[in-house]
Order: C-alpha cells, then sequence, then structure tokens
C-alpha cells in the first residue's frame, strides 16, 4: 500500500493530460474530473487504511511517518484529502504518537536519549 501511494507523480494522476483546462475537449475534461473523483475517495481510504495496519500491529513509527507522505510535494497526496479526512487522518497519527509516548519514545516514535 505504501507504494502505491508513494508512486512517482502521484497515484491515479494522469501524466498525458494537458495542463491548462482551455486545451482539453470534452473527453479529456470528463476523464480529468473522474480521475480527481477516484483520487478523493481512494487516497484517503488507502492512507487510512494503511495507517490501521500499521497502528493495529504495533508499527507506530511507520504508522506516524504516512504524514509525511501525505504532506510529500512530489506526489500531492494532500490534494485528494478533504477538510474532514484530514483531521480524520492526522486524528489517527496522534493516536500513533501517544502509543510511542507510551513506550517511553519521544512523539516520532524514537528512543529518548
Amino acid at each position: 500500500l505504501k507504494q502505491v501511494l508513494n508512486f512517482p507523480g502521484g497515484w491515479l494522476m494522469d501524466e498525458n493530460a494537458p495542463e491548462e483546462d482551455s486545451m482539453m475537449d470534452d473527453e479529456e475534461a470528463k476523464r480529468k474530473s473522474e480521475m480527481q473523483a477516484l483520487r478523493a475517495d481512494l487516497i484517503p481510504q488507502t492512507f487510512l487504511l494503511l495507517h490501521s495496519v500499521l497502528h493495529n500491529t504495533g508499527q507506530y513509527q511507520a504508522a506516524i511517518s504516512l504524514a509525511n507522505l501525505l504532506a510529500d510535494e512530489s506526489t500531492a497526496n494532500y490534494a485528494a484529502f478533504s477538510k474532514e479526512k484530514i483531521k480524520q487522518f492526522l486524528g489517527k497519527v496522534r493516536e500513533s504518537s501517544v502509543a510511542v509516548l507510551d513506550e517511553g519514545k519521544d512523539p516520532w516514535g524514537f528512543q529518548k536519549p
């Protein structure tokens, strides 16, 4: 799942699409709209699913690092999230941070010096 989210250029991004909307015909515009809708639906679900797997298997540091993957400019995964989905995801990351604090580590999952 992490490889899907880390896909170069962004998962479900059309590499051959024209940059400007004015240069698109109706079919290209429809395809772009459909791809954006798919990204808005599937990318947040995939992040939440991967976080759940990592958190529930005790891989808290990896679960926390998903926030970096979300913020990565090269994939622009953050653009697929609504405000509510970002709040939900960051709440889950917070749960993982609290779990590592309970283990005596710092909030990012590293051993304290």
